[in-house]
């Protein structure tokens, strides 16, 4: 059982709460009177497809088209049939060709300022903790060693961002498919033939707690979903959070607090040319009441071991979605977003060649202390 040497030291139990304001962070130095600058500066999004500088009265920013897959409006809800699990031998899984179709979407480079709170997503860097770690751009992805050493300094960089906070890596779908160990990053390859896992070209939440509950059938509201994740996958997490003394109570409360967050890494050799990750902007798209399921659909992944979901973008909500990447993100640069709040996907660049791409994934709870 590999733990990452980032995690901190395991605290007594009852002195963990889930964390909240995360756009602030534990290890920014923001103060009070900074957040409400912050908070101040932030303009609510007037146009889908218009950035901070269009609002105030700039020059309209670049934008580059790609193409995405969002799931077909006549898709059925929670439709059982609609995912395939271990395609082609590779870990992971796929939306079925028959419910997806493609779309054209113009991605804008991610403001400076984003956050987690507004946009849903940062621009951070595991470039310096790699160096540290000893993996380079011609490291062996293939072995598990290596990229334990990725989650490693995935971790140690994720740590700089929330300071005092507690870091605590659980497991994903590559737990039960790939057999990952817990401290050991998702890695993906584009490249046919690879033995890692494809890129997800779907737009997706990866756990939206409204749409699991309603994909379950216990409800459609936050807390009904935190409770259905958290016993779809209490087998696996209680062995990531237990040594920690973490309850069942205290990942449901840190859930509803939108205190589980991805990290995304680029580790293509010589930077990402193709198949960058992008994600929306939270604020083009409706996230709550029944709006929510009119642009989301929730979809089962069934696993020997697990069933999961997947909450897929409909077509029918692409108009109003502003899309965000990181232009040419290079050799350990990282996003970090809301695994239960922003979507996103790998899209393919229009007018641009093939060329394959490498990345690795991980997803955490963050705890702060009492």
């Amino acid at each position: 059982h590999l733990q990452s040497e980032a995690l901190m030291a395991s605290p007594a139990a009852g002195q963990l709460k889930s964390g909240t304001h995360l756009a602030g962070g534990g290890g920014t130095g923001d103060s009070e009177e900074q957040q409400r600058r912050i908070d101040a500066d932030s303009t609510p999004v007037l146009d889908a497809h218009a950035d901070d500088a269009q609002l105030a009265g700039q020059a309209a920013p670049r934008t580059t088209l790609a193409s995405v897959a969002v799931v077909k409006d006549d898709v059925a809800f929670a439709y059982e049939s609609a995912c395939e699990v271990t395609v082609g031998g590779r870990p992971g899984f796929e939306l079925c060709p028959e419910v997806v179709e493609e779309q054209t979407v113009q991605l804008e480079a991610i403001p400076a300022n984003a956050s987690l709170d507004r946009e849903g997503v940062e621009v951070l860097s595991c470039l310096e903790e790699l160096r540290a770690a000893g993996v380079t751009e011609e490291s062996d992805l293939g072995k598990q060693a290596t990229r334990v050493k990725v989650g490693e300094a995935m971790t140690q960089a994720l740590a700089k961002r929330f300071g005092s906070m507690t870091l605590v890596h659980v497991a994903d779908t590559s737990r039960v498919s790939g057999l990952s160990v817990a401290g050991e990053a998702t890695v993906r390859d584009t490249m046919p033939g690879k033995a890692c896992r494809k890129a997800q070209g779907a737009c997706h939440i990866d756990h939206f707690l409204p749409g699991v509950a309603k994909c379950f059938g216990t409800g459609a509201g936050m807390e009904e979903g935190a409770d259905a994740l958290i016993d779809s996958y209490w087998h696996l997490w209680s062995a990531d959070l237990g040594p920690l003394g973490i309850s069942k109570a205290a990942a449901r409360e840190c859930l509803l607090q939108r205190g589980m967050v991805n990290v995304w890494t680029a580790l293509t050799p010589g930077g990402v040319r193709q198949h960058p990750l992008a994600v929306i902007d939270k604020r083009s798209i409706d996230l709550e009441g029944d709006q929510a399921f009119q642009s989301f659909n929730t979809l089962p992944i069934c696993f020997p071991g697990l069933t999961s979901t997947l909450t897929a973008l409909r077509k029918g909500a692409v108009p109003s979605t502003r899309w965000l990447f990181k232009p040419e993100m290079r050799f350990g640069d990282m996003l970090l977003f809301s695994t239960t709040e922003t979507p996103h996907a790998a899209v393919r660049l229009c007018n641009m060649p093939d060329a394959h791409r490498q990345s690795a994934e991980m997803r955490f709870f963050l705890f702060s202390r009492t």
